[in-house]
């Protein structure tokens, strides 16, 4: 099948605002200047894992957001940037997890939606913005995650894809736009969540595949035009959640890498041309997947990292290189997985970040930024941000204030 159509025009998401000249006491950042849009507002229903690029989001939820989901599937939709279409279209099974990247949105499903998985096995599809294509198709066997790079897929897959993975390990395969390739072959032991940049493939896994991971660490290996290297090697604590890009690849980790992670804390790390960089460093709270674009990371944390986490939610962080930002700040309700890419985070919260989600639903919300983020955005429920909202609305004569468009200096797209 093909999309539900461009001609949908209802927009749902709520308020986004830019508030100019803030900095909150305590925190190590500067001048406010992110753009914060709700692309979602749903009733009972569940919006989350945006991917952006270049301004646009895909995301799932199970929300009736333009009056074609009545029956509250999980489907993949798109926001162009000013309006919502949906994408996929199944009266059974489900949709997770889109990832995008150039021509291509790629995501896996139990849904049947061409009429090949009538079994509702978990595969991977791709849709090129007119047409829906199955990836994989096993009777058995869950293929999961898939990320790309242009025309290049990977993903994780316990189905026996190639005639290789007869015991039904979790292995890492390859599409490469024509053709499927197993990438590690091991007898026990998983490996997890690839990712993906030109000849580059990150991914974490527990096996022993080069034979220096006998003690079954989940550890995080490099395959690099069919070289396969292991860049952690720890007796105790795990390493996962890799994402890379221009050669760098972040991943967070329980383990003592360098010496000063000996509580075990789920801290963030970075490796570059062998060298690895411990970017998070807490005592209390747990900093989660990692996801780096242009040098700078964004990730999750309940840990205070800049003082303005008291509380210990479960709040967005960026990392720009060399200074962390905290990018929310909510009283409670916890907002979690940002992806990055080109000047923007997506993420979805149950906080009521913008005055716009006081039910606490799963929301997707979209921040962009500009190219040296010395600033972090402020929310609506802030005494400042009211004070300076109230002036607004008395110098405008409005009751509402849809969109306060973010300087065209602070752009990337």
């Amino acid at each position: 099948m093909t999309s539900v159509g461009r001609s949908m025009k209802k927009s749902s998401f709520g308020w986004s605002l830019l508030v100019v000249g803030l900095s909150l006491a305590g925190s190590a950042v500067g001048q406010v200047g992110c753009e914060l849009t709700q692309l979602t507002d749903t009733q009972d229903a569940f919006s989350a894992y945006g991917s952006p690029q270049n301004g646009t989001v895909f995301f799932y939820s199970t929300g009736d957001l333009i009056g074609t989901n009545p029956e509250g599937n999980r489907e993949i939709f798109f926001w162009d940037g000013a309006n919502i279409e949906q994408i996929t279209q199944a009266t059974t099974g489900e949709n997770y997890v889109p990832r995008q990247d150039g021509d291509l949105v790629a995501w896996m499903a139990s849904a049947d939606l061409l009429g090949t998985n009538p079994e509702g096995n978990l595969e991977i599809f791709t849709w090129d913005g007119a047409t829906i294509r199955q990836i994989t198709d096993a009777s058995s066997g869950a293929s999961e995650w898939p990320r790309l790079d242009g025309s290049q897929l990977v993903f994780h897959s316990q189905a026996d894809l190639v005639g290789s993975n007869p015991e039904g390990n979790a292995e890492v395969f390859l599409w490469d736009g024509a053709e499927i390739s197993q990438i590690t072959d091991a007898t026990t032991g998983s490996s997890l969540n690839p990712v993906i940049e030109g000849q580059r493939i990150a991914f974490a896994s527990e096996a022993d595949l080069l034979g220096s991971n006998a003690d079954g660490n989940l550890e995080i290996f490099l395959w690099e035009s069919g070289v396969l290297t292991q860049l952690t090697d720890t007796a105790t604590g795990f390493s996962r959640g890799a994402d890379i890009s221009d050669g760098q690849i972040v991943f967070v980790s329980t383990a003592d890498h360098l010496g000063s992670n000996s509580d075990g804390s789920l801290e963030v790390f970075l490796w570059e041309a062998g060298a690895i960089t411990q970017i998070t460093d807490a005592t209390v709270g747990a900093s989660w997947e990692g996801t780096i674009d242009n040098g700078m990371i964004a990730f999750f944390s309940r840990s205070d990292l800049v003082g303005s986490n008291p509380e210990g939610n479960f709040e967005i962080f960026l990392w720009d290189g060399q200074t962390i930002h905290q990018m929310t700040d909510a009283g409670e309700g916890d907002s979690v997985w940002p992806r990055i890419r080109d000047g923007g985070i997506t993420f979805h919260s149950v906080a009521d970040l913008l005055g716009t989600n006081p039910e606490a639903n799963s929301e997707v919300f979209y921040c962009r930024f500009g190219t040296n983020p010395s600033f972090r955005p402020v929310p609506a429920t802030s005494a400042a941000a009211l004070a300076i909202l109230g002036g607004l609305f008395a110098l405008m004569g409005t009751v509402l204030i849809h969109r306060l468009r973010v300087s065209p200096s602070c752009r990337l797209d």
